[in-house]
């Protein structure tokens, strides 16, 4: 680590690119940011940009990780926050947007808190993500987009209806995950997922540590393999 910080801050520079003013001059909205709060932590293993966490994602960084090389070999992608991120978002946030297209060839975990896309991302987003394996969204309004990803292995997120789990149900999606993360899962949610005909096809079902133990209940009374966040 130490020769790793010592390499960084002699060929840092160099070696980042265009994501320089972003990840070393913790540039946002043009402006470098002042204090010992960073918008932007970043992680190198064995000599690439492996893993990138973003408190706040504007359009300007998102379209300079699309066009860096780096991106083919990032690992993992967190984005805290988007300016425009909302609960009730309505439409894909220009940050996020931004990301269309770009090739995440070797990218394994995406979390997107809270997710800045209206019901369905666009599917430029997540087109060129051929290992994806886990999924972290904060609101999820729209489901077919992950029928696509063959490679998911873990989901998490906070908002699911019956009607979304239902889907998962009929489209295979829950048969191919091996986690799905429901920190705040309601009693009609639990319910039909245990409708299920092959319980060995659900994944393992984690929910909130302070689940109703009427929850708890339902999936035990079932079978279904759950656990408590």
């Amino acid at each position: 680590k130490q020769r790793e910080r010592q390499l960084l801050a002699r060929h840092g520079r160099e070696w980042l690119g265009e994501l320089t003013p972003f990840l070393i001059d913790q540039q946002l909205h043009g402006q470098k940011q002042s204090g010992r709060t960073k918008n932007y932590e970043y992680e190198f293993l064995r000599g690439q940009l492996a893993e990138i966490t973003a408190q706040t994602f504007d359009m300007s960084f998102g379209t300079a990780l699309r066009g860096s090389p780096h991106c083919r070999m990032l690992r993992e992608l967190t984005v805290w926050s988007t300016p425009t991120s909302a609960f009730d978002v309505s439409e894909v946030d220009p940050g996020v947007a931004a990301l269309g297209g770009a090739q995440f060839d070797n990218l394994r975990v995406l979390t997107l808190e809270p997710a800045p896309f209206g019901e369905e991302p666009p599917a430029s987003l997540f087109e060129r993500m051929p290992r994806l394996e886990r999924l972290e969204l904060g609101v999820l309004e729209g489901a077919k987009f992950l029928t696509r990803l063959n490679t998911l292995r873990e989901l998490r997120t906070w908002n699911v209806s019956a009607k979304m789990a239902r889907h998962w149900l009929e489209c295979g999606l829950l048969a191919q995950l091996e986690v799905i993360e429901l920190p705040q899962i309601t009693h009609d949610v639990a319910r039909v997922l245990v409708e299920a005909g092959d319980k060995a096809e659900l994944p393992t079902i984690v929910v909130g540590g302070d689940a109703p133990d009427e929850i708890q209940a339902i999936f035990h009374n079932a079978g279904v393999r759950y656990e408590l966040l």
